[in-house]
């Protein structure tokens, strides 16, 4: 999670002090993966903290904020950029980017060092006919 915010912020640096469209663009495209790994992470993360009792209600809650955020954030960054210019909503979000990996990093304990997942077993799911 913390890396993939340290990603998001930069690349929203980068985009708030860039001069070309082009480099823009790139900084875009370096901060949407980062922004899918968040929330994967983040959701795994909510599950494993809320242990098996609250798991739905952990889930709840993480998309209820992504749902906030898009509804409210969509909006006040239109504002924001009205207000300040196109670069100001890019300066806001490495800012609060930012500002969450360090809360991050400061109150979310390590957890204990497991066997990396392989990505032969993470395709091995699909042929779940539930899935």
């Amino acid at each position: 999670m913390l890396l993939a915010l340290v990603g998001f912020a930069l690349g929203h640096l980068v985009a708030a002090l860039s001069s070309s469209f082009a480099l823009v663009l790139a900084a875009r495209v370096v901060t949407a993966p980062a922004t899918g790994t968040f929330w994967c992470v983040g959701a795994s993360v909510a599950t494993t903290a809320a242990g098996p009792a609250s798991t739905s209600r952990a889930l709840g809650m993480l998309l209820g904020g992504l749902t906030v955020a898009t509804v409210a954030g969509v909006p006040l960054g239109a504002w924001l950029g009205q207000l300040s210019g196109w670069r100001g909503p890019f300066w806001v979000l490495a800012a609060l980017s930012a500002g969450a990996a360090a809360v991050i990093g400061r109150y979310i304990p390590a957890d204990e060092r497991r066997e990396a997942p392989s990505v032969r077993a993470g395709f091995a799911v699909l042929r779940d006919v539930r899935i």
